[in-house]
């Protein structure tokens, strides 16, 4: 019996979301102010809702504000302290570029 194949290449005129070119990086610089952590961006950021991956001594924040489009400021349960360690993982989903860019992956002692 003859049967026809399958088609198995993809569609040529459509991008393929594996190879659409993701944007420049963001780098980032973390300081304390009044016990809490303020971020600093190099270029205008979106952020989608609290970044739960940014951690300092293993907890995550509680809250967040948006104080420009290059800084936030986010509040943890525990007051923040010199000597505290602030790890920024790889692609934090809720921070952005317009670029669809994300942040670079950051340890940061106070």
């Amino acid at each position: 019996m003859l049967v026809r194949s399958t088609k198995h290449s993809r569609n040529r005129r459509a991008i393929d979301p594996a190879n659409f070119p993701i944007g420049p990086v963001i780098d980032a610089v973390c300081t304390i102010v009044e016990g809490k952590v303020q971020i600093d961006f190099d270029q205008p950021v979106s952020v989608g809702g609290v970044p739960v991956g940014i951690t300092v001594e293993g907890s995550g924040p509680i809250g967040y504000v948006a104080d420009s489009q290059t800084r936030i400021t986010l509040t943890y349960a525990p007051n923040v302290t010199v000597g505290n360690i602030c790890e920024i993982p790889p692609n934090v989903p809720q921070i952005r570029n317009r670029a669809r860019g994300y942040l670079i992956a950051k340890s940061t002692t106070f």
